[in-house]
């Protein structure tokens, strides 16, 4: 392997795993989905940037129709940023850069929150927490029912048994065909991935989360959130020049004969440098300019 040359490895080494190893001379990447911790909200595919991860049929996989994995990832496709593991609420994703989790470099977006699950899908709640009411989620937002006539509350049952906190029910005695208990639920919108129907939407308001520092990609990190809520940030600020670097610039310009530049030509060369800035904080193009020549794809499977 030389030193521009990346392989990514595709491996299962049993049912409820899948891993994917980016290589190259001198460091390595880890990325772990494990299928059991998965509850099915689509976060993950919903922020990532190359649609690497696609949903797999939730509803019937919910309903026993099936047996599949919720998630489906493309190696050819991934480029480990780690969106995924960042705003991933059960940990069902890690992400590792040279055996270290990313989750403890100071310049990596974390959640305020996250929580365990068992292998049904349902989220652990510590015996201390069983009696209290808010589940104290890092998500803030509303669910929405719709066109609850084409609800089939007892043939279905795929959004409150998908519910990882239970905050979906369907009691006898309601008027509704479907409950939602509103302190326990966590908008991960696992019920709206699940319903075969379509009837809940799920609209997150505010994600609680930190930043210890900021760091060049950081903009990825506040686009992610901002497609999945209504949370808006300021634009990035660029920091003023010093004051020694102008004067030093205006002394080189002042020794030496300034051609002339076309107005119209400057003003083009500053819209495509204003184009390629904002460009440069993508996630994509910093993976682009790695300096990547080739890329081997190796698939295992046990």
């Amino acid at each position: 392997m030389t030193e521009k040359e990346i392989s990514v490895e595709f491996d299962m080494p049993d049912e409820n795993t899948t891993s994917l190893i980016w290589k190259s001379e001198k460091d390595e990447k880890t990325l772990l989905f494990e299928n059991n911790k998965c509850i099915g909200c689509g976060i993950c595919n919903a922020i990532c940037p190359t649609q690497a991860i696609e949903m797999g049929p939730i509803g019937s996989v919910v309903s026993g129709l099936l047996e599949a994995p919720f998630q489906l990832f493309d190696p050819e496709r991934c480029i480990f940023c780690g969106l995924c593991a960042a705003l991933c609420l059960t940990n069902a994703i890690t992400f590792k850069f040279n055996e270290t989790s990313v989750m403890d470099m100071d310049d990596y977006l974390k959640l305020k929150r996250k929580y365990d699950s068992d292998e049904k899908h349902k989220i652990l709640i510590p015996p201390e927490l069983k009696d209290i009411k808010n589940y104290d989620s890092p998500i803030q937002g509303k669910l929405i029912f719709h066109d609850m006539e084409k609800c089939d509350p007892v043939g279905c049952v795929v959004c409150y048994k998908i519910c990882p906190t239970d905050a979906l029910s369907s009691p006898k005695m309601s008027k509704d065909k479907i409950v939602l208990d509103e302190p326990r639920c966590i908008y991960c919108g696992a019920c709206a991935v699940g319903c075969p129907e379509k009837l809940i939407e799920v609209r997150r308001k505010t994600i609680k989360f930190k930043k210890e520092i900021e760091a060049p990609w950081t903009r990825s990190w506040l686009q992610a959130i901002e497609k999945i809520t209504g949370m808006t940030f300021p634009p990035l600020e660029i920091r003023d020049i010093p004051q020694q670097i102008e004067e030093i610039t205006k002394k080189i310009f002042e020794t030496q004969a300034i051609p002339h530049v076309d107005p119209e030509a400057l003003k083009e060369l500053k819209d495509r440098l204003q184009f390629a800035k904002k460009d440069l904080h993508t996630i994509k193009t910093r993976f682009w300019l790695e300096g990547r020549t080739k890329r081997k794809v190796k698939y295992q499977y046990k």
